[in-house]
């Protein structure tokens, strides 16, 4: 009965993940008429690393050290466990976000957001890759049925700066779904909120450097109300809350079971999009929605589910 609680508590937070993954890209789209991608990306891991800290400081969780019984400091983690660590912000919380931020900036919120719903399927891929799953019939063909989805999305009037906006989306799913393999080994045995907070606070030198050279060539940032409230609406809704639900649901459930609700996500930004930027969305994109989103259906559902737990 507590696990299927549990599993519950699970869902539930999933929903709310994608919602604020969904309404970051509108955020994001919004943010960036005032800002380069650089920029953004930096200031909304400020926001979402105060936010998280603060949150560690008031619950007074343990992040680097602790004590013993005997009240001798400790080293919490493990020597072997850095990598895992590094791998998660260096791809999942730099490589990622600046890819989806260029991805919003040349080819729109919701295209950005229909093509990173595709994560499910290079998950998978990975996992037979990285963690020697088998791979199945059904696999295979929905990968091809997603592609074609993708291609069905991609080849209606696209611009040179839509396909470049679509390839910086591919580079993100592929830098998260690689992260996320890792983040589930790492919430096996460590706090969420932890692993979320040193994957944030891991990626800042990063995300500063990219920021200084572009403000460097570009100047400062457009600072206005509306702009400031985008930056931490993205920083809050849409880093450091869905950060955090993300990895609390890898500790709950399979990684293939979490993935499955990335259909959500553009459905989300979608209807978000259209009133809130004025987006306009041709006949491809639902069609292309629809064959992308069945992809993942059929990926996720039936058989025997492939996950990274037991790894």
């Amino acid at each position: 009965m507590k696990q299927k609680s549990a599993a519950g508590i699970a869902y539930v937070t999933l929903i709310m993940t994608f919602f604020s993954w969904g309404s970051a890209y509108v955020s994001n789209g919004y943010a960036l008429r005032y800002m380069a991608s650089t920029q953004l990306a930096f200031l909304r891991f400020v926001v979402a690393a105060v936010v998280l800290g603060g949150i560690i400081w008031y619950r007074k969780t343990p992040v680097l050290f602790d004590r013993d019984e005997a009240g001798n400091k400790k080293f919490l983690l493990e020597k072997g466990d850095w990598k895992y660590f590094a791998v998660n912000s260096f791809f999942g919380s730099f490589i990622c976000i600046l890819c989806i931020l260029l991805s919003v900036e040349y080819s729109g919120a919701s295209m950005a957001s229909l093509i990173n719903a595709l994560n499910p399927v290079v998950i998978t891929i990975f996992a037979v890759l990285f963690l020697k799953e088998r791979i199945t019939l059904r696999k295979v063909i929905c990968l091809a049925v997603a592609l074609i989805g993708v291609w069905i999305v991609s080849s209606a009037d696209t611009s040179g700066a839509q396909m470049l906006g679509i390839l910086f989306g591919f580079l993100s799913i592929i830098s998260w779904a690689w992260a996320s393999i890792y983040m589930r080994k790492l919430t096996q045995k460590y706090d969420p909120l932890v692993v979320t907070f040193l994957a944030i606070m891991g990626s800042l030198p990063f995300h500063f450097i990219s920021a200084l050279v572009v403000t460097l060539n570009q100047g400062l940032p457009v600072i206005q109300p509306d702009s400031l409230a985008a930056v931490f609406y993205s920083g809050i809704m849409g880093t450091a809350v869905p950060q955090f639900l993300w990895s609390f649901s890898l500790s709950r459930l399979e990684a293939s079971t979490c993935s499955m609700f990335y259909g959500l996500q553009p459905v989300f930004s979608a209807l978000l999009g259209v009133p809130l930027l004025g987006e306009q969305l041709g006949t491809s994109f639902f069609v292309g929605g629809l064959v992308i989103i069945a992809a993942i259906i059929i990926s996720c559902t039936g058989g025997k589910k492939t996950g990274t737990s037991g790894t």
